[in-house]
C-alpha cells in the first residue's frame, strides 16, 4: 500500500499500468492495493480511462504522508508506521539492536502498552494522538541523555505552536503543558555502557485529538487547546524539523538551554518535590546545564535528578 501511496502522493494522474511497470507487481495488486487506502480513507479517484488520482487524505500517519512532509536531513529518514504496536520506544530499541540507524523514526496509530515516566501508563488509542519514538545514535557520554530529554520536550513545545499557535510550556522536566494542562509527555530510554552510549529511544506521546477521560483537570488535546482540529502528520513533521534542528545545535556545544527556560512553567514557583525516601518544598529557582531543576529550600538549594522525583505544583498539577 505504501508504494501506490508514494507514487499518488506525487499529485498526477497515473495509470493502473504505469503503477503495474514500477513496482513489478501485477494490475490486480495495482486494485488491491488501491481498495486498501480508500478503504484507510484516502480519496482515490478513477479519472476516466487515464487511471488514478490522489484528491485528498485522511488524518493518517502512513509513513509517505509524514515523508511528504518532512523538511530534514536526517530526523524521520527513515520513517516507519504500524498501526498497532505494543510501544514505539520497545519498537525503536528492537530496531537499535537490529543495527537500525540514527534517524530512523517510528510511528503508530495506537499503542497496547504505552508507557511513561516511572512505568506509569500512557493511554494510546486509535486516531486520537501521535505515538512515536525517534532513533538516536549520539556521540555522547550517559550523563549528557538527560539533556536531551528537556532538549526534547523544548522541540515539541515549539512544534506545537509552529502547528497551531498555541501557546505551549513545559513542566520540567519534559511534560508538555497548554493553559496549565498536560498534551504531551517524553519518555527517553537508552542503552549505553559505562561511558558511551550506544542509542536513545526519544519517545513522544500526543494528545490530538482527545485526552484521557480520567485526567481532564490536568491533562488535555491539541484540538481542544488551538480550537481547531489539527492533523497528526504536519505535527509529527514539525516536531522533526523543530528536533533536528535543536539537537544539531546541542551536538555543536550552542546554547539551547535558554530557549528552555523560557518556555518553563516550573521555574519561580512553588513546588513539592516527592520521592521515595522524602518529599520537601521549595522555590524552583534554576534549570542547571545538566538538566537538573535547582530548589531554594528554607535550608539551602537542592539539586534534583529527573529520573529520581515527582515535582509537582504545591497549588495544583503545574
Amino acid at each position: 500500500m505504501d508504494e501506490v501511496l508514494r507514487l499518488l502522493l506525487g499529485g498526477e494522474v497515473i495509470s493502473g499500468a504505469q503503477i503495474s511497470e514500477r513496482l513489478g507487481i501485477t494490475r490486480a495488486a495495482v486494485w488491491k492495493r488501491v481498495e486498501q487506502l480508500r478503504a484507510a480513507g484516502y480519496d482515490v479517484q478513477a479519472v476516466g480511462r487515464r487511471g488514478y488520482r490522489l484528491a485528498a487524505c485522511p488524518d493518517a500517519l502512513d509513513a509517505p504522508l509524514i515523508e511528504r512532509g518532512l523538511r530534514t536531513v536526517w530526523a524521520g529518514r527513515p520513517t516507519l508506521f504500524e498501526r498497532q504496536v505494543d510501544s514505539t520506544n520497545l519498537w525503536a530499541r528492537r530496531l537499535a539492536a537490529q543495527g537500525a540507524p540514527h534517524g530512523t523514526l517510528v510511528v503508530a496509530d495506537e499503542q497496547t502498552a504505552g508507557r511513561g515516566r516511572r512505568g506509569r501508563v500512557w493511554t494510546s488509542p486509535p486516531d486520537a494522538g501521535v505515538f512515536m519514538t525517534l532513533l538516536l545514535r549520539p556521540k555522547a557520554h550517559p550523563s549528557q541523555v538527560a539533556q536531551l530529554t528537556l532538549l526534547t520536550a523544548l522541540a515539541v513545545a515549539e512544534a506545537i505552536e509552529d502547528v497551531c499557535g498555541a501557546q505551549a510550556q513545559i513542566k520540567w522536566p519534559n511534560d508538555v503543558v497548554i493553559d496549565g494542562k498536560k498534551t504531551c509527555g517524553i519518555l527517553l530510554e537508552m542503552g549505553a555502557d559505562e561511558s558511551q552510549v550506544d542509542f536513545v529511544a526519544a519517545g513522544v506521546g500526543a494528545n490530538v485529538h482527545a485526552s484521557p477521560p480520567d485526567l481532564r483537570d490536568m491533562a488535555t488535546c491539541l484540538d481542544a487547546a488551538c480550537g481547531q482540529r489539527v492533523l497528526r502528520a504536519p505535527v509529527v513533521c514539525a516536531f522533526m524539523a523543530r528536533f533536528e534542528a535543536r539537537y544539531d545545535a546541542f551536538a555543536r556545544g550552542e546554547d539551547w538551554m535558554t530557549a528552555y527556560r523560557a518556555r518553563s512553567v516550573t521555574l519561580g514557583r512553588r513546588v513539592r518535590v516527592m520521592s521515595v525516601d522524602e518529599t520537601f518544598e521549595g522555590t524552583a529557582q534554576d534549570v542547571d546545564a545538566s538538566g537538573a531543576l535547582v530548589v531554594q529550600t528554607q535550608d539551602g538549594p537542592r539539586t534534583v535528578l529527573a529520573g529520581d522525583v515527582s515535582v509537582r505544583g504545591v497549588m495544583g498539577y503545574v
